[in-house]
């Protein structure tokens, strides 16, 4: 298996990204038409977080654990690494087995403590919905280590192919499906779309012989993973109670309002998968070298790269969350039963997404950096104060804010959680805070207030549009990204030597010059 370069890395697993999230827009688009916000669509997406959940506490712990291991291994032997990655492999085949069956058998008790204020309808169906899913959790967790593995290898395409599969066959299922199975189409559809993201990534380890249908007991490196999971296990639990803690309150919500936090969660979150979990996942490889190296002048540009560009990602997204929200929304969920009124709920926590958008890219990169220095106890600890956070303030702003006030209280938790790991950071690399900043606003963040003064001149000088009348909302939108990228340029254009500018006109030259000798021909 060849290794992709860092930048063909950045941009494969980017477009493959954005694949995977049209994909994904088109299945909760047809999820939103179909069956609307109900009560049992909440009951769905209750059910719905168990599997990853469940599979998390084996899959991402084993998989951050592996890969700094598993690098060193590589560089020795081919064959020590093969073993240790078939190793980990049927390790977690037995463990994921084990909590599928006793996810199975206690599904209602899981159930009721996720949602203790669903009615009995609601409760039954919910359960059902979570038998079924019970399936995904081996699925789930057998492609977090296989992620892993591949990254390790630096092959960012498979694991950047997961969504692509996931989403495909998630979506062409439940169209197939919900005449026939109606709602447990959509439990139906998640499996199928788990064994798809398993599928993608194993093939081709196991025609590289890098996975072995060998069973492998031990591995001598194996003590050292379990030496560094032990904090990622128990950070990973604590992070988890985050969205326990949530589902119980917006549990007792109105009927709808938990699939409409879904739905407004989904188009808000997008982005920072997209973007920062793209970057973090090319940059973790990268990190971990760099620190075996005790490289810090590598890691420190490194760090600027990755958090210079999603501070100018991040100010983007932010912006067209906080003008644009209740546009997106219903361009992408206003058809059939999804109501002018499931618009306007949607919405508002749009907007707390797009104040706190470099936030929540900030964190994948600082987390990935830490695991890479083995330090899982300090995200441990670090965690588990956003937690505490986040549990009291949603207790307190759920009952006035529904929603919103869940959402925001996340926001504030992880607000703080970053300033802890940003300052933990910077000392980590001998940097100044000050010198720290300068080096992120240098590299990216001052294009996006450039796009931000752009597109806020647009918004308040055109006011939103009706809602039926997708044409015009549309129209409105792309005006204000139209504005908001001739703003960069102009910025661009009098800072030609900061490394944004540079990146941006040598590709806009690029493109000119493509254009130029299409038209030429």
């Amino acid at each position: 298996m060849k290794k992709d370069s860092i930048k063909r890395s950045t941009i494969i697993i980017t477009m493959l990204t954005l694949a995977s999230s049209i994909l994904a827009f088109g299945r909760e688009s047809y999820i939103a038409h179909s069956f609307g916000s109900t009560s049992f669509t909440d009951a769905y997406y209750v059910a719905s977080i168990v599997p990853d959940m469940i599979a998390g506490w084996i899959g991402y712990t084993l998989t951050r654990a592996l890969i700094p291991s598993l690098k060193k291994e590589i560089s020795n032997s081919r064959e020590s690494s093969s073993y240790l990655i078939s190793t980990s492999f049927y390790l977690t085949l037995f463990i994921a087995a084990i909590l599928s069956i006793v996810a199975f058998i206690y599904k209602r008790g899981i159930l009721g403590i996720l949602a203790p204020d669903f009615g009995k309808l609601q409760y039954a169906v919910g359960s059902e919905l979570l038998g079924i899913m019970t399936i995904a959790i081996l699925f789930s967790a057998l492609s977090g280590i296989l992620w892993g593995v591949h990254n390790s290898l630096e092959n960012f395409s498979y694991p950047a192919l997961t969504g692509v599969f996931y989403n495909f066959f998630y979506l062409v299922s439940v169209v197939l499906l919900q005449k026939t199975f109606g709602l447990y189409s959509l439990a139906i559809g998640l499996v199928i779309g788990t064994i798809g993201r398993f599928a993608i990534q194993f093939i081709p380890l196991l025609k590289s012989k890098m996975i072995s249908l060998k069973f492998r007991i031990w591995h001598n490196e194996m003590s050292n993973v379990f030496y560094a999971m032990i904090p990622i296990f128990f950070s990973q639990i604590v992070s988890q109670v985050n969205q326990i803690s949530d589902r119980i309150m917006a549990s007792g919500l109105s009927q709808g309002q938990l699939s409409n936090l879904n739905f407004a969660s989904k188009l808000g979150l997008l982005p920072f998968g997209l973007i920062g979990g793209s970057i973090a996942t090319t940059l973790y490889s990268r990190f971990v070298t760099q620190n075996l190296e005790k490289d810090v002048p590598g890691l420190k540009r490194l760090v600027t790269l990755g958090l210079g560009w999603v501070s100018f990602f991040g100010i983007v997204v932010g912006t067209g969350f906080c003008f644009y929200n209740q546009t997106l929304i219903s361009l992408f969920y206003y058809s059939g039963k999804f109501t002018i009124e499931d618009v306007f709920i949607s919405a508002k926590p749009l907007t707390v997404y797009g104040l706190f958008a470099v936030i929540y890219l900030f964190i994948p990169i600082l987390v990935h950096f830490f695991y890479a220095r083995n330090e899982g106890k300090f995200i441990l600890y670090s965690s588990a104060i956003a937690v505490m956070i986040n549990v009291c303030l949603s207790f307190n702003l759920v009952n006035y804010l529904g929603i919103v006030g869940l959402v925001l209280a996340n926001a504030v938790a992880q607000l703080i959680y970053v300033i802890i790991l940003y300052y933990k950071m910077i000392k980590r690399l001998q940097w100044s805070f000050r010198s720290s900043i300068k080096e992120l606003l240098n590299t990216g963040a001052l294009a996006g207030i450039a796009f931000l003064i752009g597109v806020s001149i647009v918004s308040l000088a055109w006011p939103q549009p009706v809602l039926e009348n997708k044409l015009a909302i549309a129209l409105r939108g792309f005006i204000g990204l139209i504005v908001g990228c001739i703003s960069i340029l102009i910025y661009c254009k009098l800072n030609p030597k900061k490394p944004i500018s540079n990146f941006i006109l040598n590709m806009l030259n690029k493109i000119l010059g493509f254009i130029k000798g299409l038209i030429t021909r």
